[in-house]
């Protein structure tokens, strides 16, 4: 409560992001001065949480090991998120393509996959003096296995603590170089899962403070996560039969060049439906075949190292 630098502590017996953003504005201070609701050491006693504050008018490393062992302390034993998500989980993901975008105001998130990771990137959208956040990243502990955890570039100070907990990832993070915030645009962090082969869901529950400790923004935004084919396939053609247009569906497992082209039984070629680069993921096709006697067609698929053939009959 009050102002830098004659603020004064209300304790809730908890450490949040109240706590990170309070000691961020104590230790940037206001003009020069600091506040000392933030001096914490030295400390005397055992260990956390069996410690007490002795302090000596002044901050530095030591008040901030002391404030960060505490934190952890408590952090590591909280098994929920504070912050609320969803009950509704994230939209499936569209098209198949390797990245799945989604945004809020000043959060966005993309998903992709490398190297049979799954990687989340969490990005800040627009910011204007973003001194503290917390991320809550709500997943299904049997689909995801949290293979590391990194700092993005935008927020660069000297807190970046994660804690696991039942429910997902908790992520707090703030600057204590940028004494007014850092405003604009960035990576916040990069989380690289290792994840089944199920279709599930990611939600980025969040918290962002400006300079003066206040809330910027708080809510919650899904993270659709895509699942890529395992192998090269072309699907049957539906309908099929079909009168005038029909679906043409394949699978990619990684990019590459490919070639989807309609032949009748001479071997003509009837239509090209696909001749460039393609993204892995599962594609879909429409072939208008208005123009087109009636009669049985074959459909051919060439992908690297693979080539597929379907045959389908137009009726008219």
């Amino acid at each position: 409560m009050g102002v830098i630098p004659h603020m004064t502590p209300n304790p809730d017996g908890k450490f949040g992001i109240d706590d990170m953003a309070v000691f961020t504005m104590a230790w940037n201070g206001r003009c020069g001065t600091q506040d000392l609701i933030a001096d914490l050491a030295p400390c005397e006693g055992s260990s956390v949480p069996n410690i007490w504050s002795n302090p000596d008018g002044k901050l530095d490393v030591q008040d901030l090991l002391v404030f960060t062992a505490m934190f952890d302390w408590f952090n590591a034993n909280v098994h929920t998120f504070s912050l609320p998500h969803p009950s509704q989980p994230a939209p499936p993901p569209g098209d198949g393509t390797i990245a799945s975008i989604n945004c809020n105001k000043y959060i966005q998130t993309v998903t992709r996959e490398e190297g049979g990771l799954t990687i989340l990137d969490i990005f800040a959208d627009n910011l204007m003096s973003l001194t503290a956040a917390e991320l809550d990243i709500a997943f299904n502990s049997g689909d995801y296995t949290v293979e590391s955890c990194r700092q993005g570039g935008f927020l660069t100070g000297d807190i970046f603590r994660t804690y696991a907990c039942e429910t997902g990832l908790r992520i707090f993070l703030s600057d204590l170089t940028n004494k007014n915030g850092v405003s604009g645009s960035g990576k916040l962090a990069e989380v690289v899962f290792i994840r089944t082969d199920k279709a599930s869901y990611l939600t980025v529950g969040y918290d962002l403070r400006n300079a003066d400790g206040a809330v910027i923004e708080k809510g919650s935004v899904g993270a659709a996560a895509t699942i890529l084919p395992k192998e090269f396939s072309l699907n049957a053609a539906c309908p099929n039969p079909f009168n005038n247009m029909t679906k043409l569906t394949f699978d990619m497992p990684e990019a590459g060049f490919v070639n989807l082209s309609i032949f009748d039984l001479r071997g003509r070629l009837v239509a090209s439906l696909v001749n460039s680069e393609v993204a892995a993921g599962c594609h879909a096709v429409v072939w208008n075949a208005a123009d087109a006697a009636a009669g049985l067609y074959l459909a051919r698929l060439e992908a690297p190292g693979f080539t597929g053939i379907r045959k389908f009959i137009l009726v008219k």
